[in-house]
């Protein structure tokens, strides 16, 4: 039986960190932070989205839980993120399909043939310009240590057509 835990780093108090046994360390990591899901009455220009959706919160503690995992990445923890997204869009009366199809849209979901990894880590309905949108923050690196980058992608809720990007680097 595989065992798995929860461990604080004194580094990083608060943070919480996945580990997993030391004899398996090419196991599927799981999903340590949950992603945030939220709804806003905010009108947003470009400008805007570069002051309020780089180097969030959310960013930094997706970069800490995942810098010290020693699980591999797999399609199933993406999928999982995005789940979970779904379920929150859900209870926060949004329709979870349109949000997914925002992510998709967006193009940076990982599969196997990338040579990045890329998770999804905060989701907003907003407004940018006229247009509802979803905005989404990614989080990505060459391996699950490396979620230290940025992508933020500002979405029609409606068409899935992407009307901004930034990202880092």
């Amino acid at each position: 039986m595989v065992r798995r835990c929860l461990i604080v780093m004194g580094a990083t108090a608060g943070i919480l960190v996945g580990c997993h046994p030391v004899s398996s360390p090419d196991e599927p990591a799981e999903m340590l932070v949950a992603p945030v899901v939220r709804v806003s009455a905010n009108t947003y220009d470009e400008e805007d989205i570069f002051l309020n959706f780089v180097q969030t919160p959310i960013q930094r503690e997706f970069y800490e839980a995942y810098r010290n995992c020693t699980g591999v990445y797999t399609d199933h923890l993406a999928d999982c993120t995005i789940e979970d997204m779904q379920i929150q869009a859900a209870a926060l009366g949004q329709d979870p399909v349109a949000l997914t199809r925002c992510i998709y849209a967006a193009g940076w979901t990982k599969r196997d043939d990338q040579l990045f990894i890329a998770l999804p880590c905060l989701a907003e309905k907003a407004q940018f310009d006229t247009h509802e949108v979803w905005i989404i923050i990614f989080v990505w690196g060459y391996d699950l240590q490396e979620l230290g980058h940025y992508a933020t992608f500002v979405m029609d809720a409606a068409s899935y057509e992407r009307l901004y990007y930034t990202k880092c680097r």
